[in-house]
């Protein structure tokens, strides 16, 4: 039986937990989960990520980045950190880059106004490719994983 906290419940033989582990301990099992899987959950470390989607109205990092079949990636040591394309190899207008950064990085970046991590972006990536001009942004998405 799967109850919550709102009171309903839901009679079950077995049940998909799809929670990230360090949510595990937050949820009342009955019967307890057993020893050894508790403190596997708890042990577990996860790293520090935020994620940046910028779309640009043009895709300025075709021929110059070296695009391959592969698609488009680069390592910058700036605010971007690891940037790659996330539309390639779809027939649309623009595009969109992804920037992951981790550990302290995300941290700082996860703090930051959305506007301020897409100029950056708009900014490392061109300088990385040896651009001059900054590229200016259509949209931003951000989404930090503590």
């Amino acid at each position: 039986m799967i109850s919550t906290h709102d009171g309903r419940t839901f009679p079950a033989d077995a049940c998909i937990c799809a929670t990230p582990a360090h949510g595990l301990g937050k949820i009342h099992w009955d019967p307890p989960l057993p020893d050894e899987q508790r403190k596997a959950a708890e042990e577990l470390q996860y790293a520090r990520i935020t994620k940046t989607a910028v779309h640009f109205r043009n895709r300025f990092w075709g021929t110059k980045s070296g695009n391959s079949a592969n698609g488009f990636s680069l390592f910058t040591n700036r605010a971007s950190d690891f940037v790659f394309e996330s539309t390639f190899g779809q027939d649309v207008s623009g595009g969109i880059l992804c920037s992951y950064a981790i550990g302290d990085k995300a941290d700082d970046l996860a703090d930051e106004k959305h506007s301020n991590l897409a100029r950056w972006i708009g900014g490392d990536v061109p300088d990385a490719l040896g651009l001059r001009k900054k590229k200016k942004f259509q949209g931003t998405y951000v989404d930090h994983k503590p």
